[in-house]
């Protein structure tokens, strides 16, 4: 199985859209480790700081981020999404929050669809990319590809992540194991970890 890197965040157009409803909304603090309310009568805006989605019944991490995001863009009502995914905030963050009639009003007003559309078909490509790596690979595949992705972020992001567990977050595989697997690459030299954080990554071994 070839790696291949998360697709590219379309940045202009999340700043275009984010910046239309400056006007708009309500903004409210979450703590770390509060779950944020999903509906499908709203749409939720990241300011700052730093939240994931994550699967209902056992936390699964689809998607994480650090830098302002729309969530729960839907053209459609009764969403099912909203009852089997969580929005878990990871850092202390600020959320605004648009009521669904609202958001697309002022979509239409200001003639964002096609900005819309390129954020909505990054979601998509985000989560192909998911499942690409990590649906039905075998435990160390998954292993290497946690740490690839992670390799892949900034040096500034990685050091506030804890390796293994954003591993296991990952991929819902034991802390033990990836534990082994993070020290026996450890000691061939394929990576660094320093107090648990992944600071530099090298080719990984196809085979464990």
């Amino acid at each position: 199985m070839n790696h291949y890197p998360l697709p590219p965040r379309p940045d202009a157009q999340i700043n275009a859209l984010i910046n239309a409803f400056h006007c708009h909304g309500t903004i409210k603090e979450y703590p770390r480790g509060s779950c944020l309310a999903q509906n499908e009568e709203s749409v939720n805006i990241l300011l700052s700081g730093s939240l994931a989605l994550t699967r209902d019944w056992d936390n699964l991490i689809f998607f994480e981020t650090n830098r302002p995001n729309i969530f729960g863009i839907s053209l459609q009502s009764n969403n099912a999404r909203f009852e089997h995914f969580r929005l878990i905030i990871k850092e202390d963050s600020l959320v605004k929050r648009i009521s669904r009639a609202d958001f697309l009003a002022v979509i239409e007003e200001q003639k964002l669809w096609k900005e819309l559309s390129h954020v909505i078909s990054f979601y998509y490509h985000v989560l192909l990319w998911k499942n690409y790596h990590f649906y039905a690979a075998d435990s160390y595949m998954l292993v290497r590809k946690s740490l690839i992705t992670l390799g892949e972020m900034p040096l500034e992001s990685r050091i506030n992540i804890n390796a293994s567990q954003y591993i296991t977050s990952t991929t819902n595989l034991s802390k033990s194991y990836v534990m082994k697997v993070i020290q026996e690459l450890r000691k061939g030299g394929y990576i660094e970890i320093q107090r648990g954080r992944l600071i530099t990554i090298g080719k990984l071994p196809q085979k464990y």
